[in-house]
């Protein structure tokens, strides 16, 4: 017999990481480090739910990424970030001025070549995934 999670809750805390008001700060604080990890995956630490947190990860990291392609906001901004990011000078400029929408951005090679997993992790990220496997 296995335990699997009621589908209405993960929409749930799904539909609560998505909401446009929060910052990704308070993303971070609340939902990675607190809520999360404590109440959470605590709780369904018997069930198999490692394909969904799979998934809730990659949405996780797509959000952090829009947050941060929406506060540069401006071209010139976005072309400086992207060059201390390693991207080359044309590329950099090129996308600094794209008319997708931000979370196309985000899930663009744009963000994903240039925000990583590992600098994720180098300011704090800790994949919840990981976490999971821990306990």
């Amino acid at each position: 017999m296995q335990i699997v999670v009621f589908s209405g809750l993960f929409l749930f805390f799904k539909s609560k990481l998505f909401n446009k008001n929060i910052n990704i700060f308070l993303i971070n604080l609340l939902f990675n480090k607190i809520f999360f990890n404590i109440i959470w995956l605590q709780y369904f630490r018997m069930a198999n739910i490692t394909g969904k947190l799979k998934t809730l990860d990659g949405s996780l990291r797509n959000r952090i990424r829009y947050c941060i392609w929406h506060h540069w906001k401006k071209r010139e901004r976005k072309r400086k970030n992207l060059l201390r990011l390693g991207v080359n000078k044309s590329d950099a400029y090129s996308w600094s001025r794209t008319r997708m929408g931000g979370w196309a951005v985000a899930q663009s090679p744009i963000m994903g070549t240039t925000i990583t997993i590992e600098r994720l992790k180098k300011r704090g990220y800790e994949s919840l995934s990981e976490y999971f496997l821990k306990i």
